[in-house]
């Protein structure tokens, strides 16, 4: 059984989201903190944390329905390693840090800018990847 395009992208996502949520959760603990006209940054990053916390429920809603199950094997300094299972099949997807570190930092910068990576109705938007 191989799969589907709509399903690796899925398992993508599960991975670089989360990354996602937490650089902007530490981002914004760090404005509080130590930049003194926080107000405007705040709200740019509170849009974006309120965008990205409906993705991840839209995500975690089509995980469910789609039986996908993401989760990290192992990680390291220079690789991390996540397993997933998907319609009764496993494999493992291994990563450089410094790739996820960029495909991180182009989700917050579009997460910034105000784009979604799935519609309302929990539908992917195409080439988002």
């Amino acid at each position: 059984m191989f799969l589907r395009k709509k399903d690796a992208t899925l398992i993508h996502y599960a991975v670089i989201l989360p990354l996602v949520k937490k650089t902007f959760e530490k981002d914004h603990l760090h404005l509080e903190q130590y930049v003194h006209s926080k107000a405007p940054y705040m709200i740019l990053v509170h849009e974006a944390l309120t965008s990205l916390h409906n993705d991840l429920r839209q995500l975690k809603r089509v995980q469910k329905q789609r039986e996908i199950r993401v989760y990290l094997v192992n990680a390291d300094e220079t690789f991390s390693t996540y397993g997933y299972v998907c319609n009764r099949y496993e494999g493992q997807n291994r990563y450089v840090n410094a790739n996820l570190q960029r495909q991180t930092e182009r989700c917050m910068t579009r997460y910034l800018q105000g784009a979604r990576f799935f519609t309302d109705e929990g539908a992917l938007r195409e080439n988002q990847r």
